[in-house]
């Protein structure tokens, strides 16, 4: 199929995932790099730890890609309907703000087997256009119905 796919600048902003492992390569890459050339020293076991979290990273970041890319290229769109939305605000300290996390409950049918799903949503629902008992586009394979990808948030 000749599906539409998102492109990399989307998958980092819109998925957790990505973002995580892009910032595990980069941020192990990084301090290995600023350790050694800040202090002067090579610590094998220190360097072994940050080796093992960099390959731990481009294989869940290669994974992760694979899977999106996979879902979208061979996927169907299905039409699901929003049942929940909801924003569960956390602080992390003495007057350091808070932390918003936005989450969404989303059913749909393949095949004609109901699904319920709650999922993640990476910004506020309400600017996205997302209202409770509303119609969504979701992506995802009919051999693994249980993941899916909000199609207007990745290929925006």
């Amino acid at each position: 199929m000749d599906n539409p796919t998102p492109t990399f600048r989307d998958l980092y902003y819109f998925d957790y995932n990505i973002k995580s492992a892009v910032q595990m390569i980069v941020g192990s890459l990084l301090f290995q790099v600023v350790s050694y050339i800040g202090f002067e020293m090579f610590y094998l076991p220190f360097a072994m730890i940050l080796f093992g979290l960099t390959l731990i990273g481009i294989i869940w970041l290669i994974s992760r890609y694979n899977l999106i890319m996979t879902t979208f290229r061979e996927g169907i769109t299905v039409i699901g309907k929003v049942l929940n939305l909801e924003t569960i605000t956390s602080s992390s300290g003495k007057g350091s703000g808070r932390r918003y996390s936005y989450y969404g409950t989303f059913a749909y049918s393949v095949q004609g087997q109901p699904y319920e799903i709650r999922m993640r949503i990476a910004d506020n629902p309400h600017l996205m256009g997302l209202t409770k008992g509303g119609d969504i586009e979701l992506v995802l394979r009919e051999e693994k119905p249980k993941t899916i990808f909000i199609k207007m948030l990745y290929l925006s």
